[in-house]
């Protein structure tokens, strides 16, 4: 795997900072343990007005061969809300 190629992923929420306009994600593809924070401009509209803290589970497709973090990019986001229940 290269660290360019872009994979469609799953992308976790864990947390959302209104002040500092920031979503927190994981990609338990890439590192389960590591929290991604993501500025809101990075992110589609849409996505944002359904982030609901922890309980979303969204798609996009992420080079998974980052080795920093700072070197991962999003593209491709899929707007499919999974609720924690698993059902959509």
């Amino acid at each position: 795997m290269t660290s360019e190629r872009p994979w469609r992923t799953l992308i976790r929420v864990e947390d959302i900072d209104f002040e500092q306009r920031l979503i927190y994600v994981v990609i338990p593809a890439w590192d389960t343990s590591t929290t991604i924070p993501l500025q809101w401009q990075q992110l589609p509209a849409k996505l944002i007005e359904l982030v609901k803290t922890g309980k979303n589970r969204f798609h996009a497709k992420v080079n998974l061969g980052a080795e920093t973090q700072e070197a991962l990019s999003f593209a491709g986001w899929e707007i499919n809300v999974v609720g924690s229940d698993g059902i959509k």
